[in-house]
């Protein structure tokens, strides 16, 4: 079953004897996703679909698309300028078929799977292995039906590309301590020990072989765990480098561990079809590591010609020089904003350094932030930030959805809207932003049509939006009447008024909402 094809779906669906209810579900699902490019299914009514159902409607898509990557036909990777990401930590959802629902309710066209390797539950985006797959993530549905490990994970993939979205791997050098590359490769690391005495780094190396030789020699097996007691034991450490959760590096300065790492994305993209890498490279490295990774990663054999990268970094790291395909640039350190004035100001001021940086370059570089619902964020703060990272953007500045959870809910409302003025992000010109201590709007103008976002503010004292009056005469320079459509994301319709004065005058704008104009 290396071949994900629809006569795969075919004998999955027949498989799970599927009734008459589980057909009919399976054909509104599939009705739903080709008139609208995606499924509107509520937490609720997904965890009543039945298998039967999940696999009938697969089937039925892979009789009218195909499984292979959507950018399988590219010659570069430039699909990427354009995308939005969504996160899947797979541990969250238990096993791979469980996904396989989800897939077709997203609205963003780039996934990117947290690692599948074998990892510590509470380490999810550090693992212990980089080729042997969790066989925690097996499901009974799938094992009952014949799958392997390794082909539910091609299916789960391959369900991603029937949906046309595109399939990215989260690949980061921090690994857990208890690993095995840690005590088969150890020259990779950098060693220490535990008292404090200074001891050369070849002694050390001879110190670790033979602790994991005698060990491996008396029990006949390699048990990692126990090989880091016996390390800490002997007085022996592998640096942590001051990492999260005690996480550890690889060593790049040895020219072994970058060729090593350099082809752990290639290998299984071989093997699963993925279509591009999330390369997260720790916040303390200095510009000349990240461009020593980032280089070694781009160059190493094996990857499609359609490789996207996709590069983490914090706001005081510096990407990489000019690269030869796009860059995207996100922030792990902040889940949310603080959505005053300064945070709206400071925004803005980082598009402009967008535009200064993509000024000459044949492909430019772009800037997300990572959105997910944290323990101090709300509903409102979720949706102004969705707005911000979605209207807030125009050409070079595009800022691209980041999200580290599942947000469809709250997203499908304004991604329908956003579909509908996308033209005039993508070619309009930012062309005015006003951040009070209350609210903020800001203009985008496209061949004389024009957007108005509009958001409320936090602020210290709580108060209230006051009356916004947004002249635009200087901009459409003339005394006629505008059609305006205001959308209030209570729906993806607006209202419809005319305006002949050049102003809008928004009275009731409440704290925490948003609000759209759209005036040609």
């Amino acid at each position: 079953m290396a071949t994900i094809g629809k006569k795969l779906w075919q004998k999955l669906a027949a498989a799970c004897e599927d009734s008459r209810e589980d057909k009919a579900a399976g054909q509104k699902l599939f009705k739903e996703f080709t008139r609208h490019g995606y499924i509107h299914l509520s937490p609720a009514e997904k965890v009543t679909l039945s298998s039967g159902a999940v696999f009938d409607f697969y089937r039925r898509l892979s009789l009218v698309r195909t499984a292979s990557s959507p950018v399988v036909r590219r010659r570069d990777d430039r699909w990427l300028r354009d995308g939005d990401f969504q996160f899947i930590n797979l541990q969250d959802y238990g096993s791979f078929f469980k996904v396989l629902m989800d897939i077709p309710r997203l609205r963003n066209d780039c996934l990117i799977f947290y690692p599948v390797t074998d990892c510590n539950p509470a380490r999810p985006l550090h693992p212990r292995s980089h080729s042997q797959l969790d066989r925690h993530l097996s499901d009974p549905v799938l094992d009952s039906l014949g799958l392997t490990l390794e082909q539910q994970f091609r299916l789960l993939v391959a369900a991603a590309h029937l949906c046309g979205k595109k399939a990215g791997y989260y690949l980061s050098p921090l690994i857990d301590p208890v690993s095995a590359v840690i005590y088969r490769k150890p020259e990779f690391f950098s060693w220490n020990t535990l008292s404090g005495r200074s001891v050369d780094k070849a002694t050390l190396l001879a110190e670790v072989h033979a602790l994991v030789q005698n060990e491996h020699g008396r029990s006949g097996v390699y048990d990692y765990s126990r090989l880091k007691e016996l390390a800490g034991s002997a007085d022996l450490a592998v640096s942590d480098t001051d990492a999260e959760d005690g996480a550890v590096c690889f060593d790049f300065e040895e020219a072994g561990a970058l060729a090593y790492f350099s082809r752990i994305f290639g290998g299984l993209q071989m093997q699963f079809a993925l279509d591009f890498v999330y390369l997260a490279l720790p916040h303390d490295f200095s510009d000349g590591q990240i461009q020593k990774v980032y280089s070694a990663i781009k160059e190493a054999e094996g990857c499609k010609r359609y490789t996207g990268y996709v590069l983490e970094l914090s706001e005081k790291q510096n990407y990489p020089e000019e690269p030869t395909e796009p860059v995207v640039l996100t922030n792990r350190e902040k889940d949310r904003f603080p959505l005053d004035e300064e945070s709206i100001h400071t925004w803005f001021h980082q598009l402009g350094n967008l535009f200064e940086k993509n000024k000459g370059r044949r492909i430019p570089v772009t800037q997300g932030i990572l959105l997910a619902k944290g323990e101090s964020s709300n509903n409102s703060d979720l949706l102004r930030s969705l707005f911000l990272s979605r209207f807030s953007g125009v050409t070079l500045f595009r800022r691209p959805l980041v999200l580290q959870r599942d947000l469809t809910e709250m997203q499908n409302r304004m991604e329908d809207i956003y579909q509908r003025y996308k033209i005039v992000l993508e070619k309009g010109e930012l062309l005015r932003v006003v951040a009070d201590e209350t609210f903020a709007w800001w203009i985008i103008n496209e061949k004389g049509r024009l957007l108005i976002p509009v958001m409320s503010l936090n602020n210290a004292e709580n108060k209230k939006p006051v009356k916004v009056k947004i002249d635009y005469s200087s901009i459409t320079g003339r005394n006629g009447i505008l059609s305006v459509v205001d959308y209030d994301f209570s729906s993806s319709q607006g209202s419809l008024f005319l305006s002949a004065d050049n102003t809008l005058t928004i009275s009731d704008l409440k704290p925490g909402s948003v609000r759209l104009f759209s005036l040609q």
